[in-house]
């Protein structure tokens, strides 16, 4: 569920009997109860009082609770366009902490703050779908297909009992889309995560999960332009979030505007140093391998298949089939990064028949990014013609891949050919045209030093 934004929808009320504070939007914890709409705070159902400030600043912490708030993402929420003293912030932190308890805050030195409290309800949320988000979401974090699956019904059973809660329908089309993706269920999982992500954005449009997550899906879909626009625009009401930025990092890489995408990983870790993002594979595409590694070294990215394409690609093609090999043989990875991991393996062993066994696979995803790394290992084992076909794919699907396709020693076989060239050509033009879109939708306002990089 999202913790981050306090408008609930206009429509109907969710009805329950186990909580009446439900219906009247309200973030609940222990005997406090805090209503955004009404600037309120509650304990045991009394009021206490809270400066205008210090009310802004306890929301901003409960809607990312169990999340780092950076000092950044507080100054531009709390006191934007404001000249104050840390002190400011400091006292603010003192006060909460004198109503709520001296642990319910705590301090991420050098980095910002955490709320503690378990929130049993948010607004547009019956309590009783509190608990069931949260194990569901704890299930959606092991990616495994079992995991998965049982992630799945509890949404449904979620947005069953809780018609109204976008962040609920935001969570069940980040799982469709998942099943989907990995090939653990491909039936209409991704026209019911688009459905689902539509919903979530009409009942409340600034809903930040929603807009990352449907930005993902979007991509996959051949329509990163068009969630670039619509990303910039949200990003600009609320340059605080940085999962928006998170998102940009994905969308700008697939728009081929790799130099914004890295840009926009810059940013989010600006606002948030502990957020993961799929900087890596913009890294992949700009052909810093090493830059691949850096970006897992140390951090607590699931490690499936690009790094293993990235020591691949370094020339330690030894040390990629080792860790290949341990994970394969774990039966942990998701089907789709099980045969993307089986694929560079054959390819690394010069396994042809495996290969293209593996190629005729992937396509079904319906994902362009997996596609290209497809067609690297086609074109590495010298298979000219599918990996072409297979380009020509990944191009018309809306893919930005004009800088690998023009350095990526792996791509060496294909490059003399005249059908490459013009592959090559029509992702530079859509590329071009993305580029345009990013400054007319006001990218540079979003990220300013573009140019700089």
């Amino acid at each position: 569920m999202d913790r981050r934004h306090p408008r609930t929808s206009t429509g109907g009320k969710v009805k329950t009997n186990k909580n009446p504070i439900d219906a009247t939007g309200a973030y609940c914890f222990g005997s406090f109860a805090l209503f955004p709409k009404q600037r309120r705070l509650t304990k045991n159902g009394k009021p206490v009082p809270l400066t205008p400030r210090t009310f802004d600043l306890l929301l901003l912490l409960a809607e990312r609770a169990g999340e780092l708030v950076t000092r950044e993402a507080i100054w531009c929420r709390v006191w934007p366009d404001v000249q104050v003293e840390d002190a400011n912030l400091t006292n603010a932190i003192a006060s909460i902490r004198r109503v709520l308890g001296r642990k319910a805050v705590l301090t991420r030195p050098k980095h910002g703050y955490e709320f503690t409290p378990h929130i049993a309800s948010r607004p547009g949320e019956p309590s009783e779908i509190g608990a069931v988000l949260d194990e569901a979401n704890a299930l959606l974090r092991l990616r495994s297909p079992q995991a998965l699956m049982k992630a799945r019904n509890l949404y449904w059973l979620c947005v069953a009992n809780a018609p109204d809660s976008a962040g609920a329908w935001a969570w069940l089309g980040r799982c469709c889309r998942f099943l989907a993706k990995y090939g653990v269920d491909e039936a209409d999982g991704l026209d019911l995560a688009e459905a689902a992500f539509r919903r979530a954005l009409h009942l409340q449009s600034d809903l930040t999960s929603a807009h990352e997550f449907y930005s993902l899906l979007q991509a996959d879909r051949g329509r990163a332009a068009e969630a670039m626009v619509r990303l910039i625009a949200h990003t600009r009401e609320r340059p605080y979030e940085a999962r928006s930025f998170s998102a940009l990092v994905h969308v700008l890489r697939f728009c081929g505007l790799l130099v914004e995408s890295v840009a926009a990983y810059r940013r989010a870790l600006e606002l948030d140093r502990t957020l993961q993002t799929s900087v890596p594979h913009t890294f992949f595409n700009l052909c810093d391998y090493a830059g691949v590694i850096d970006t897992y070294s140390g951090a607590t990215q699931i490690r499936g298949y690009l790094d293993l394409a990235a020591w691949a690609a370094l020339g330690h093609e030894r040390r990629a089939a080792t860790l290949a090999r341990e994970r394969l043989s774990t039966k942990s990875l998701a089907p789709l990064l099980e045969t993307l991991v089986e694929s560079l393996l054959a390819t690394i062993e010069g396994d042809r028949d495996k290969v293209i066994a593996t190629a005729a696979r992937l396509p079904a995803a319906n994902d362009p990014e997996t596609m290209l790394y497809c067609a690297r290992h086609l074109s590495r084992c010298g298979l000219v013609e599918r990996g072409i076909e297979l380009l020509r794919a990944v191009v018309a699907n809306g893919y930005g891949c004009g800088v690998m396709l023009a350095n990526d020693p792996w791509f060496s076989p294909l490059r003399e050919r005249e059908e490459f060239r013009r592959i090559r050509a029509a992702a530079g033009a859509a590329e071009n045209k993305a580029r345009r879109m990013f400054r007319e939708a006001g990218g540079s306002l979003v990220l300013p030093g573009v140019a700089e990089i």
